[in-house]
């Protein structure tokens, strides 16, 4: 999926959901950091991975689903 990040100069860099959490370069040559995989999304509009995965395993643990 293509996302994009806003840069200072006003340009909106284009950033893969692989570069998430990294940094990357605009065209005008200043460094733009790259949120979070959650952020991305968020900003995206797209749905986010859900729950925090420790509270899908404690939740799994209480209901006794897994060991």
């Amino acid at each position: 999926m293509q996302l994009h990040v806003p840069c200072e100069c006003g340009e909106d860099v284009p950033v893969t959901e692989g570069e998430a959490g990294s940094r990357t370069t605009c065209r005008c040559g200043r460094t733009v950091v790259v949120p979070s995989l959650r952020e991305l999304r968020r900003q995206a509009g797209t749905p986010g991975d859900g729950l925090a995965p420790e509270l899908v395993i404690e939740a799994l643990l209480l209901a006794k689903k897994l060991p």
